[in-house]
Parts: structure tokens; C-alpha cells; sequence
């Protein structure tokens, strides 16, 4: 129970206000409980007693991005990052804030960022073949999709981005394959010159 947590969290606190991590973790238990604005006060105390410490300012971010604060969420991030630039989950974290705040140029190399520190980060693949295929660089999106196949052959929505990719760039059996293996059954029409459809 998230209010039990909270209460304990409190009174632990009230004794020792300047523990830094009780307040984060306060912070992380207020979000479980769908309290986030809480949650950001008790991060923002945490974060101003440990202005370096990465995993307290990308909760605080990321409780700012819930709250679509995305200007300073990304900010957060940005700091985050900055104590850490080797921290995978801290780069793609700030690229899904970029992407959100429509500064997809900018995810694209929040994305790229988080590859180059962990190549097989499937889910960098995967946002980042869908932001290119958003800015209409579909054959770039192309690669990122068939890596993020590669690292998860079981993930369904890769494989059908990468097949709905494939008819867009008119290769018509390729991407009907993926989508079979997506989906399951691919019906071809018995006449030629009918559109392909899925069923």
C-alpha cells in the first residue's frame, strides 16, 4: 500500500530532514501513488541537497515529463545527463522528451547518444526509427527498425513498423513478409492490381 509507504517515508523525515534519499525515495512512492506533483516537491528537495546525484534528478524529470512540463523536464534531464554522459537510460530518457516537445531533430541525437553507449539498446532503435520515419528519412528508419528487429525478433511492433516502412519505400514483398510475422496471415488478392491488404 503506497500510503503506508508515504506515512513511514514522513515520519522518518520529520526526525531527519536532511536525508537526501528519503526524499527521493518519498518522491518515488508519491509517483506509485499517482501523486506527482508531490512527488516533483519532494525530488526538488532531494536534488537541492544533492545537486550531483544523476538517479535524483532523472526522477525528478521524469515525474515533470507525467506532468507535461516538458521545457523542464527536459532541463532535468539535461542535468542528469551531465553528471552522468555514460548513463544509457539517462540519454534516452532526454530523447523521449525531446521527441515529445516535437524537437525531433534533437531526439534523433538523444537517441543516437543512447546507442553509442549501449548498442544494443533495442528501445533506442526502436523511438529512434520511428522519429526518423516522422521526419520522412525512411530509409534511415529503415536500419534503425531492422537493428531493433535484430535485438528483439520477438518484438511485434518493430517488425510491423519495419514492414509498414518497406511498402512505403515500395518494396511490397519485403514489408508483407514482416507484417506476417507481425501479425500472422497475409491474404495477397487474386487480382494483381488490387491493393495489398492485411487480415
Amino acid at each position: 500500500d503506497p500510503r503506508r509507504g508515504i506515512a513511514l517515508i514522513q515520519e522518518a523525515l520529520a526526525s531527519k530532514p536532511n536525508f537526501p534519499m528519503a526524499w527521493n525515495n518519498l518522491g518515488l512512492v508519491l509517483v506509485e501513488a499517482g501523486r506527482v506533483s508531490e512527488a516533483v516537491e519532494a525530488f526538488e528537495q532531494a536534488a537541492r541537497m544533492r545537486p550531483e546525484d544523476h538517479e535524483i534528478h532523472l526522477n525528478l524529470a521524469s515525474a515533470l515529463h507525467r506532468q507535461g512540463r516538458l521545457d523542464t523536464a527536459t532541463r532535468a534531464y539535461r542535468k542528469a545527463v551531465s553528471s552522468r554522459p555514460g548513463s544509457a537510460k539517462g540519454q534516452l530518457l532526454l530523447a523521449h522528451a525531446l521527441r515529445d516537445a516535437g524537437k525531433l531533430g534533437e531526439a534523433v541525437a538523444g537517441y543516437r547518444a543512447a546507442i553509442a553507449v549501449d548498442p544494443e539498446l533495442g528501445e533506442a532503435y526502436w523511438n529512434l526509427a520511428q522519429v526518423l520515419r516522422d521526419l520522412e528519412r525512411l530509409a534511415e528508419a529503415e536500419d534503425a527498425c531492422r537493428r531493433a528487429v535484430e535485438i528483439r525478433p520477438g518484438f511485434a511492433p518493430a517488425r510491423r513498423e519495419l514492414g509498414e516502412l518497406l511498402l512505403r519505400l515500395d518494396r511490397h514483398l519485403e514489408g508483407l513478409e514482416e507484417l506476417r510475422k507481425a501479425e500472422g496471415v497475409i491474404e495477397f488478392p487474386t487480382d494483381a492490381a488490387a491493393a495489398f491488404r492485411i487480415v
